[in-house]
């Protein structure tokens, strides 16, 4: 367990956020170790400034990359004779599939209709056409589209969602298709001149993204980094373009707010103080930085470190120094005297 002198996993943002081909092993770690504490951090602001549980956004991490992966393996590592072979590559049914959109929306653009055209399709429906889009990848894991194209056959499911239906059954091979790794991936060392595109969500894109994600796994190993990695790292540099998270996970919240907190929700690029590359908003919603949610994430982020909790004696305290703090209330003889007091600045003797 790390001491409270060592440096929380908050502060190892790279000097200069990284392009794919500029990426490093090093950085890739760092930018990993990032990911969680930049997970609470969105999730804090938007508890600020939203009406969903604070734990939403964390709830649906969970599932997607944790639960929903193990209950699958375990349908593959569980089966036996009796099975049929397609089945023995596992399978998702309805309320996984629901879980796994739900996890989908809450990172990108919220789609309404979305969650109605998957909870229309039949149950044994969804567990059929996932077993076989399952097997189908199993056998030919070089060419990941027929698989796709099979999943994109229920109601709601288009190459966005069919990847991530297939990346939670095969994590170490298939990327989903978020908006953040193909904006990574299309981003070159410089960057002069780049622009955000607007993406079309179409198989020609998630081909760009399939072909991105194996060079970059092709240049450390197929075998050390996975799909999943390169995603999620790539999420991390996305996130750290928006000036208000680089500035709270880089320590300069303060510099930021004193520069005038106008700037952030145009689409303005400011540099990020290094000599990197230019910071551009990202699509994700972000909440206004104060010195209160940098203490917010500054404790997640310990706690993720394993860096132990205060004892509770030092919140008394320290609520006690505030409350001393408090302006005393003043007792005169007359209403009148009370204004007069207040209007001059004095206090009663």
């Amino acid at each position: 367990m790390p001491s409270q002198s060592e440096p929380v996993v908050h502060r190892r943002v790279p000097n200069t956020l990284p392009t794919p081909s500029s990426l490093t092993k090093p950085i890739l770690s760092d930018l990993l170790a990032l990911y969680d504490p930049i997970l609470a951090y969105i999730a804090s602001t938007k508890r600020k400034s939203s009406k969903k549980p604070a734990n939403d956004l964390q709830q649906v991490d969970e599932l997607r990359y944790k639960t929903i992966p193990r209950k699958i393996h375990e349908r593959k590592s569980t089966a036996d004779e009796k099975q049929t072979d397609q089945s023995r590559h596992g399978w998702l049914d309805k309320a996984e599939v629901e879980d796994l959109v739900a996890w989908k929306l809450s990172r990108g653009t919220f789609r309404p209709t979305l969650p109605a055209l998957i909870r229309s399709n039949d149950a044994a429906v969804v567990t059929d056409t996932t077993t076989k889009a399952f097997a189908l990848y199993a056998t030919s894991r070089d060419d990941p589209f027929p698989a796709l194209k099979s999943l994109a056959a229920l109601r709601g499911v288009g190459p966005a969602t069919a990847s991530l239906l297939l990346a939670a059954a095969f994590p170490d091979d298939v990327p989903f298709f978020a908006d953040e790794i193909l904006l990574w991936l299309r981003r070159s060392d410089g960057e002069e001149g780049w622009e955000k595109p607007k993406l079309k969500y179409d198989w020609k894109e998630y081909r760009e993204v399939w072909d991105g994600v194996g060079s970059v796994r092709g240049r450390f190993g197929e075998e050390e980094v996975s799909a999943e990695d390169v995603e999620r790292a790539g999420w991390v540099v996305e996130m750290l373009r928006d000036e208000g998270v680089e500035a709270v996970f880089r320590g300069r919240e303060k510099e930021v707010g004193e520069a005038g907190a106008g700037n952030r929700g145009g689409n303005e690029k400011k540099g990020d103080g290094d000599g990197g590359a230019a910071k551009e908003e990202t699509g994700m919603e972000v909440g206004p930085q104060t010195e209160e949610v940098s203490k917010d994430i500054d404790r997640m982020s310990e706690e993720a470190a394993g860096v132990p909790k205060p004892a509770s004696g030092k919140r008394k305290v320290e609520a006690k120094a505030t409350a001393e703090q408090k302006p005393k209330k003043v007792k005169t003889g007359s209403g009148k005297a009370d204004v007069a007091l207040r209007r001059s600045g004095r206090t009663a003797k």
